[in-house]
């Protein structure tokens, strides 16, 4: 019984304590005690004390099974060998059904148990009515009240020690899920982090390429466009030195939440310098309240939605309008591109799909041929996380 907790352990002791303070009241409280008697007093004390000790060595369940075996027969001896002696014969049998129901769970184990308290019922009810001419009903009450509540004790003991070993078990395993959990969370943190430098200084870079190459061909030809182009890649520099350090600054919440506004503002003006397009922007002042990942992915949803519109839908009008409700906050991007009579779920969409899903918005994107795209998504600020993610893509006309 090692792995007890202290206070049981300290139960599995007052138990002994108490059958070696009960069992001598058997010679001490009765008169003229035959010295038969009081051997077999000493004899089941010394008998109980050693069943204790092996109750507490005991694995094996046959063997359990003889001792509590044991300790039930020189127990309920004592109604026998003290018949009359209106003394609580039964107490010590209460004991051995504690200890016993204490270490076994079985529903055989209280059938057993019931039919031994029968068969010793009828025996000693048979024997004491033979030898006395009467039965004490009161008694009978009494001690077995006294035995099924002390077997009742032993078995919410041992419920209380399975499920202690349960829940360590359970314990164990939401250590190992949290583990895992972590490890998923940084498996997703580097995806991000991917993303980021594809949608953004992925971005600024092939730009400020393109730039340099059209610096090249012009500088033999043209000087001064050369020169107006080389003026371009700086600025280009400068805008994706701009965005590493606001890939930074979104790692700190309050310097992001302070800035977002301002950074969309810079990201839509200085996209429009660079590519000639007129771009139209809308907000409330009350979106710095949003959190931080959900600015976050609305400034990559704006900037990966003004790549993809002027370098395939050839856009030169751009709207973009961005408020927020009462439980969830609403983006709204269109142009005048060439559009499609069929939207294919490209690198751009998903990406933006997958941003939105993330927070649990919901995503609409619409398209026809000479009318350009537009996307409505919708994102809740209060994430409800059994609400279902829907990515809907339809085509309109």
């Amino acid at each position: 019984m090692g792995s007890w907790p202290i206070n049981y352990r300290m139960l599995f002791i007052l138990r002994i304590g108490f059958i070696l303070l009960y069992c001598p009241v058997y010679i001490f409280a009765q008169t003229d005690v035959p010295p038969w008697k009081e051997a077999f007093v000493i004899g089941t004390i010394i008998l109980f004390i050693v069943n204790h000790v092996l109750y507490d060595r005991t694995q094996k369940l046959s063997l359990l099974f003889l001792i509590a075996g044991i300790d039930f027969l020189a127990a309920s001896s004592y109604g026998f060998v003290f018949l009359g002696g209106n003394l609580p014969d039964q107490a010590v049998m209460g004991l051995v059904g504690l200890i016993l129901f204490m270490r076994v769970s079985s529903p055989y184990l209280v059938i057993v148990w019931l039919t031994l308290l029968v068969a010793y019922w009828v025996t000693f009810l048979t024997v004491e009515y033979h030898y006395l001419g009467r039965i004490d009903v009161v008694a009978i009450i009494v001690n077995t009240a006294f035995i099924v509540f002390l077997t009742f004790i032993g078995s919410l003991i041992r419920f209380y020690k399975q499920s202690r070993e349960e829940a360590a078990e359970l314990y164990e395993q939401l250590r190992k899920y949290a583990k895992q959990v972590e490890n998923l969370g940084a498996a997703k943190e580097r995806s991000r982090i991917a993303r980021e430098i594809h949608d953004s200084i992925g971005h600024m870079l092939t730009s400020l390429l393109v730039q340099l190459q059209v610096t090249r061909k012009l500088h033999p030809v043209d000087q001064d466009k050369s020169f107006d182009s080389l003026i371009k890649s700086e600025e280009l520099a400068r805008v994706a030195l701009q965005e590493v350090r606001l890939s930074v600054r979104a790692m700190r919440d309050e310097d992001w939440k302070a800035a977002f506004l301002e950074s969309l503002r810079t990201l839509i003006h200085d996209f429009s310098i660079i590519t000639g397009m007129n771009i139209t922007f809308h907000s409330d002042d009350d979106i710095t309240g949003v959190q931080q990942q959900i600015q976050l992915s609305i400034y990559r949803i704006v900037q990966e939605f003004l790549t993809n519109a002027h370098k395939h839908g050839k856009a030169t009008l751009t709207i973009i309008h961005l408020q927020r409700n009462s439980n969830e906050i609403e983006l709204v991007l269109q142009d005048n591109g060439e559009g499609t009579a069929e939207v294919k779920e490209g690198c751009g969409i998903r990406s933006m799909s997958d941003r939105v899903e993330e927070h649990g918005g919901t995503i609409r994107i619409t398209s026809d041929v000479g009318s350009g795209f537009q996307v409505a998504i919708s994102i809740p600020l209060l994430i409800d996380p059994f609400k279902e993610r829907n990515y809907d893509t339809r085509l309109s006309g």
